[in-house]
């Protein structure tokens, strides 16, 4: 075998080698692709994941805030104070046009919650009238019944909102 020939194998042998460096090359990149791009979609998931947890949150506050602020509309009425409750009616419509839109709301709930939006509309109407009169009117049994309904409502979605995140947070 002349030296030509020699050079020619080896050369051959090294292209060879060659491909096969590059193929096997070529198949490690195109795994660190595939990790990189389940990595990337994990971490979407993650983050959306936690964006929904955090708007879970914020609804779950956002009822109990308007919970509280129905609890002390009440405490005021108790205690003939007309212009804190007509504060607190305000508040209160505030907070409920904030949640009436939300999509993690059932239909019904949106229903009651923009039902309890009117309704406000009308406790303030009337606290306005007895404070207005000085307190000399009573406030109407027809005002308490429309509170009383929202607090029902209203516990009924905070109920249903405390149970998942109960949940989240033993998990």
């Amino acid at each position: 075998m002349e030296w030509s020939q020699r050079i020619a194998n080896y050369a051959d042998l090294a292209s060879l080698l060659g491909l096969v460096v590059s193929l096997v090359g070529f198949g490690f990149t195109l795994r660190q692709v595939k990790k990189s791009r389940t990595a990337a979609e994990e971490a979407v998931y993650i983050a959306r994941r936690a964006i929904e947890d955090v708007g879970s949150r914020l609804l779950f506050t956002q009822v109990e805030t308007a919970v509280r602020l129905l609890q002390e509309l009440r405490n005021s009425c108790r205690e003939s104070k007309w212009e804190r409750a007509i504060d607190r009616c305000e508040q209160l419509r505030a907070v409920l046009a904030g949640l009436v839109d939300d999509a993690r709301l059932q239909d019904a709930e949106r229903d009651k919650i923009a039902s309890a939006i009117d309704e406000m509309a009308l406790v303030i109407e009337h606290l306005e009238k007895i404070e207005n009169a000085k307190g000399s009117l009573p406030f109407a049994p027809r005002s308490r019944r429309r509170l009383d309904k929202i607090v029902i409502d209203l516990g009924g979605i905070d109920g249903r909102l405390k149970t998942p995140t109960l949940e989240t947070r033993n998990e």
